[in-house]
């Protein structure tokens, strides 16, 4: 939940010949402190935009579109999502989601106001008593910038969601993927930072080990929830038995900033599978 971006710009599908292709990208994602995880697919049509060229900075672009699925054991959100890399360093891409929360396991839990008290015994006793299901909108941009020196690889990412959840006007709603509490209509700036040192293989090869270090700040302009994490990472990536290249990712980590759990620990764990479409 807080390392697709980081897995997944570091993993590239098979090479292909094609300037066009279908792509599929599937990531398990997992955390501690809320315990969650789930499952987050990208469906879509890539085309490269400068085919042939064998330029530093235009020979991995591409324009792609297609569906966006986000299922766990709480919700499903699904949606559609175009994704575009103009230049090597730098990703973007725009998702449209329909946010759908069963009731199982606590949501949709209402809150008095967006800036109530919602520690964990707190939220417990919400999800016991109030979780129902629940629906919604997400409307997301996301800018990445990507950067390689040598063995140092940079990635920095900046996402801001307009959240409209069908809740009562006035009171706020946990929300469990990004696990914080949001007013019925809300503005999340998320910023993740991560720097490190490629210690083994290539970044375009079937395996290689990414080591350094993390940050995440998440910043709901309504709710004015704020939480920072921070800690150690590692990608690497691996044949499965058929060969096929998995990516994985592993962060360790503590909420450096956060209303009720400042200095405890966070863990979270990402692992994902890239099927067809060209190179990037």
């Amino acid at each position: 939940m807080s390392l697709a971006a980081a897995c997944a710009l570091v993993a590239s599908g098979a090479a292909e010949a094609e300037d066009a292709a279908w792509r599929h990208s599937s990531a398990l994602q997992a955390r501690s402190n809320r315990p969650g995880f789930g499952l987050l697919s990208f469906t879509g049509y890539r085309q490269r935009l400068y085919a042939g060229t064998e330029h530093l900075l235009l020979r991995g672009a591409y324009l792609e579109a297609g569906l966006v699925t986000q299922l766990s054991p709480a919700s499903f959100h699904p949606g559609a999502y175009v994704e575009a890399v103009p230049i090597a360093p730098l990703l973007l891409r725009l998702t449209a989601q329909r946010l759908m929360y069963f009731g199982t396991f606590g949501p949709v839990s209402t809150t008095p106001s967006p800036d109530s008290a919602w520690s964990g015994a707190v939220l417990d006793d919400f999800q016991r008593d109030g979780g129902r299901p629940g629906s919604g909108t997400l409307a997301e941009a996301m800018v990445v910038v990507r950067l390689k020196v040598g063995p140092v690889v940079g990635l920095l990412e900046n996402r801001l969601g307009y959240y409209d959840a069908a809740v009562p006007t006035g009171v706020g709603w946990y929300e469990p993927v990004t696990d914080l509490l949001l007013a019925e209509k809300d503005l999340l700036h998320t910023t993740k930072g991560t720097l490190g040192y490629l210690v083994h293989g290539a970044l375009n090869g079937d395996r290689f080990l990414v080591v350094g270090g993390h940050w995440e700040r998440y910043a709901a302009r309504e709710s004015e929830s704020v939480r920072h994490i921070a800690g150690a990472v590692a990608l690497w990536r691996a044949l499965d038995c058929s060969g096929a290249p998995v990516t994985f990712a592993a962060l360790a980590g503590v909420m450096a900033f956060d209303r009720y759990r400042t200095g405890d620990p966070y863990i979270g764990l990402v692992a994902q599978v890239d099927v067809g479409g060209p190179d990037p």
